[in-house]
């Protein structure tokens, strides 16, 4: 496979945020598996342009400049409106590029749904991304979705993993770290997959003890 010319659109308000899989691409750049990258920060684009139409435009005059043989981007929803016909008009610039939906969060049938412009996006992706996948997996495929692939969460080495000094006793063998909120105040009302986090924690519970 011939290197490709890859153009990142991170989610992030603040640029470089990204720091994990910016960090990731650049290293497939400089080993020779992308033969151009560039990362094109979304919403901070937008909050520089007058309009989201003029958002809109500047990422498709990017792309177009760029001539990209793949678009990867994160967790594409309502809050950056398109549809159809505009990702269709990305992917119709001289170099045809794949277009890439990556989304970390769960979604649910009714709980957290998928969006209009998240449906929009994923019937025109040439593959979609996760990070889970049985019944998210179908979610996604019954919204258009062609080819969906998962990956887990990317790993930020430069802030984290540094050289530290284990504690030599400690209180707990496992430690969660886990969001485990209830939707509105309600009660068993959690986000998608939320439950069995709790579900998990009690049965390694029951197994180990304290």
């Amino acid at each position: 496979m011939k290197p490709l010319r890859f153009f990142y659109v991170p989610n992030e308000g603040t640029e470089g945020d990204q720091v994990g899989p910016r960090k990731a691409f650049r290293l497939l750049h400089e080993q020779g598996v992308f033969s151009a990258y560039t990362a094109y920060s979304y919403l901070v684009e937008r909050g520089k342009a007058a309009s989201h139409g003029q958002a809109l435009e500047r990422l498709l005059a990017a792309v177009e400049a760029f001539q990209p043989d793949v678009i990867y981007f994160q967790h594409l929803n309502g809050s950056y409106p398109v549809d159809s016909a505009y990702v269709q008009r990305l992917k119709s610039v001289a170099s045809k590029p794949k277009f890439v939906w990556h989304d970390p969060d769960p979604y649910g049938k009714f709980i957290k749904p998928l969006d209009t412009t998240m449906k929009a996006a994923l019937a025109e992706s040439d593959m979609a991304i996760l990070v889970g996948l049985g019944y998210l997996a179908e979610h996604v495929r019954r919204a258009g979705a062609k080819r969906v692939l998962s990956a887990p969460h990317s790993y930020d080495d430069e802030r984290f993993g540094q050289a530290w000094q284990p504690t030599l006793t400690r209180s707990y063998d496992a430690l969660m770290i886990a969001n485990l909120h209830c939707l509105k105040r309600v009660p068993f009302l959690y986000m998608p997959g939320g439950r069995n986090r709790k579900v998990m924690s009690r049965a390694f519970h029951r197994a180990y003890g304290e």
